[in-house]
C-alpha cells in the first residue's frame, strides 16, 4: 500500500487524510472508506461531518476533505479483519501507451508492437482498459488459459480527475487532479499484437489490479508517497512509483502529463473520477503489487 499520513492543518485544526482505502466492513457487510495507516496496519473509518458513514471515494471527491472526519462511532480496524476493495469501479480507465522513451524502444523491438513501428510516437498513444478488469490489491489475477500465453505486467501511476473539463489547457492540467492511485497494467501481449489496437489485450477480467488512493496537496502536488517516504519493503514492491512528481515529467518521458490531459480532453469531456494511467519508469519493480493464483513475484 501507499505510505499513510494524516496532517493537521494549523489554520483550522482539521485533519487532512492523505491515504484513502475502500473496504468491506465484515460486521455490517457495508462498503466503507477509511484512512489507511500503514505503520499500524489499521483502517480508521471515515464519515461526513454529519456523522453519516462514507461509502465510496466518489463521495470523498465530491464533498472535499474539509467535510470528512474520523467516524467517532467506529474504532480503527485491523487491516486483516476487512476485505480491501478497489478504490474506483464502474468506469473504464484511460491509459497512455509508450509514454517513456526506454519503454517505447523496448516495446517496439519486442515483436508485439503492431502500432506505428517507431521508437517514439509522434502523438500520445491513448487506449482504454475495460472497467470489468478492475480488481483490488491482493485479489487473484486469472491467467486466462487458452486466451493468452504471453501475460505481461506494468506498474503505472493512475491520475484521478477531481474536476471535470473540456479542452484542458496544459497550464491548467494539475488543477483538475484530485489525487493518485497505483495500477498494475496487465496485458495479453499476443492479443494486443494480433488485434492491432490495445483494447482486447489490455481488458481481460482481473487485468487491472488497483490499490488505495492518495489525495494530493494543492500547494505542492507531492503529498503522495515517494521513495523517501516508503518503507524499504514497500519500495521493493514498487509502490514508490506513486511519487506524484513522476507524472509531471520523469526522466525519459517524452509526453508531459499536462500534454496528455490536453490530448484526452480536446475532443470530449473528462469527468470527475476518470482515471488516466501512465507507465512508471521503474515499473519492473512493481511485480509484487498484486498476486494470487497467478503469482508474478517469481517472474
Amino acid at each position: 500500500m501507499l505510505t499513510a499520513m494524516a496532517v493537521v492543518h494549523s489554520k483550522n485544526g482539521h485533519m487532512s487524510f492523505t491515504n484513502y482505502v475502500s473496504y468491506l466492513d465484515a460486521q455490517t457487510g457495508r462498503e466503507r472508506v477509511g484512512h489507511y495507516d500503514l505503520e499500524k496496519k489499521t483502517i480508521q473509518p471515515l464519515a461526513f461531518v454529519s456523522g453519516t458513514p462514507i461509502d465510496n471515494l466518489y463521495q470523498v471527491i465530491e464533498v472535499g476533505e474539509a467535510n470528512i472526519v474520523n467516524d467517532g462511532a467506529s474504532e480503527a480496524l485491523p487491516v486483516s479483519s476487512v476485505q480491501i476493495l478497489p478504490p474506483f469501479t464502474g468506469r473504464d480507465i484511460l491509459c497512455v501507451g509508450k509514454n517513456y522513451a526506454a519503454h517505447a524502444k523496448e516495446f517496439n523491438s519486442s515483436g508485439f508492437d503492431s502500432s506505428d513501428k517507431v521508437d517514439t510516437p509522434s502523438h500520445p498513444v491513448i487506449f482504454t482498459k475495460r472497467f470489468t478488469s478492475i480488481i483490488a490489491d491482493g485479489e487473484e489475477i486469472y491467467p486466462h488459459p487458452g486466451f493468452t500465453e504471453t501475460i505481461d505486467y506494468e506498474g503505472e501511476i493512475g491520475v484521478v480527475i477531481g474536476k471535470p473539463g473540456f479542452r484542458i489547457e496544459e497550464s491548467d492540467a494539475m488543477s483538475h487532479v484530485w489525487g493518485y492511485t497505483i495500477i498494475n497494467d496487465m496485458t495479453a501481449r499476443e492479443r494486443q499484437r494480433d488485434h492491432k489496437q490495445f483494447y482486447i489485450g489490455k481488458s481481460p477480467d482481473t487485468f487491472c489490479p488497483m490499490v488505495c488512493s492518495s489525495a494530493i496537496a494543492r500547494d505542492n502536488h507531492s503529498r503522495c508517497a515517494g521513495p523517501d517516504r516508503c518503507p524499504r519493503e514497500q519500495t521493493r514492491q514498487g509502490f514508490a512509483c506513486s511519487d506524484a512528481r513522476q507524472w509531471r515529467l520523469a526522466p525519459g518521458r517524452h509526453d508531459r502529463g499536462s500534454h496528455i490531459f490536453n490530448t484526452v480532453s480536446y475532443q470530449n469531456h473528462v469527468r470527475r473520477t476518470d482515471i488516466d494511467a501512465g507507465r512508471c519508469p521503474r515499473h519492473r519493480n512493481c511485480k509484487l503489487m498484486t498476486h494470487g493464483k497467478y503469482d508474478l513475484s517469481a517472474s
